[in-house]
């Protein structure tokens, strides 16, 4: 018993480790490309094209998941896990060579894909493997996609500034050969037991999975208009470069990295749902104050306290949809992170197209403040929901 267990344990950290990493990579070339967006080659992109090519991104992350959900949870975890970087390989070879629009609006696309398998076979490995301390687990996998997020622009920024616009790339691709090297090695699909496929819509009757997916959708709209808006706002008011946006965005997830501990243990404490609920609030009181200072240190003050709070609504999402899960004694995680994504993907849709019409014809502040007191008004909403839902019925097997 003591060697199963032993077993069990090493098992169980080198789950964590190898989807940390892949998070990691994952996150790290989406963040690489956030400085890069206005040196684009041939592209001329602006604020509301960069919007659009955000919103390639959803598109892709939406025409995927349902198909991921169903290969995830059919054939295991590992063909979905290791399709992922195949198709970030892919996003990133045409990010590196795309010299127009149509071509940056596939690479999007493709790359949505790819984090869609990444992230739903990943994210159910973990739940597999994890169930009395699956929130910690979740917070240092999420560790792993913050340190993505915090070198990503960083490097992108300044690596493009001082050495070229394709060497961020050279380096994405030696980090992609390293990422599949670990996951083709690594990563074995768990004994589990044999049982109906689950759709992932049916999971909505279930009022507390229902009410996650809605945090995850309300959290990604609010922050999907920081990534594509901000980096051309701040470059005019504050007169700096690329690499300056980069050391902004990484200082901001650095922070976000480092608070996953504590949102963790804040989450175990008070629950899950009061959790997402304050980070939606926090969020929502953030937003605006992106768009009022003119200079660099007071906006990514403000650009902190936005990503925090974006974590202290989604990192607990993970934990809570997986309880879901549980509550029906299913192992169905491939069909609820479908769920995570598809809000995940209408949020961050719907906020780069509503806010790069919007800032395109009111302003950035308008646009931040409009998404807050959505925001704000949403909340209360979802509190009642949680708690006397209309029209929805917990699931019975």
């Amino acid at each position: 018993m003591a060697d199963h267990g032993n077993a069990m344990l090493r098992g169980g950290a080198t789950t964590v480790v190898v989807v940390a990493v892949a998070m990691f990579t994952d996150s790290f070339v989406y963040g690489l490309l956030i400085p890069l967006a206005s040196q684009t080659p041939g592209a001329e992109l602006t604020g509301p094209r960069v919007a659009l090519t955000y919103s390639a991104y959803a598109l892709g992350v939406l025409l995927a998941t349902l198909v991921v959900a169903s290969l995830t949870d059919r054939v295991g975890r590992r063909l979905p896990f290791l399709l992922g970087l195949i198709f970030l390989g892919a996003s990133t070879l045409l990010f590196a060579t795309a010299n127009s629009l149509p071509l940056l609006i596939l690479a999007r696309i493709v790359q949505g894909i790819a984090s869609t398998a990444t992230w739903t076979a990943g994210l159910a490995l973990v739940a597999d493997t994890f169930t009395s301390r699956r929130t910690q687990m979740m917070g240092l996998v999420m560790m792993g996609s913050s340190g993505g997020s915090v070198l990503g622009p960083l490097v992108g920024g300044v690596l493009a500034e001082f050495g070229g616009y394709h060497w961020p790339f050279v380096l994405a691709g030696a980090l992609l050969v390293g990422d599949f090297v670990l996951r083709l090695t690594l990563v074995r699909d768990r004994a589990r037991p044999t049982e109906a496929p689950t759709e992932p819509w049916t999971l909505l009757r279930d009022r507390g999975i229902l009410s996650a997916s809605l945090v995850v959708l309300l959290a990604a709209g609010g922050w999907s208009l920081i990534e594509p808006l901000l980096p051309e706002h701040v470059m005019q008011v504050a007169g700096i470069g690329p690499a300056a946006v980069g050391v902004m965005f990484t200082l901001s997830t650095l922070s976000n990295g480092a608070s996953a501990t504590w949102i963790g243990n804040l989450a175990e404490r008070i629950g899950l749902w009061p959790t997402m609920l304050a980070g939606l609030v926090v969020l929502a009181l953030a937003l605006p104050w992106l768009a009022l200072p003119s200079s660099i240190v007071p906006i990514t003050a403000a650009l902190v306290v936005a990503n925090v709070a974006y974590g202290l609504a989604m990192n607990p999402s993970l934990s809570d949809l997986a309880d879901g899960v549980d509550r029906r004694g299913s192992s169905a995680y491939g069909a609820v992170y479908a769920l995570y994504n598809i809000g995940f993907s209408i949020g961050q849709l719907g906020g780069n197209l509503v806010g790069g019409s919007l800032s395109a014809t009111i302003s950035f502040l308008g646009t931040l403040a409009i998404t807050s007191l959505v925001l704000l008004a949403c909340t209360p909403l979802l509190y009642v929901l949680r708690l006397r839902p209309v029209g929805v019925k917990p699931i019975t097997d």
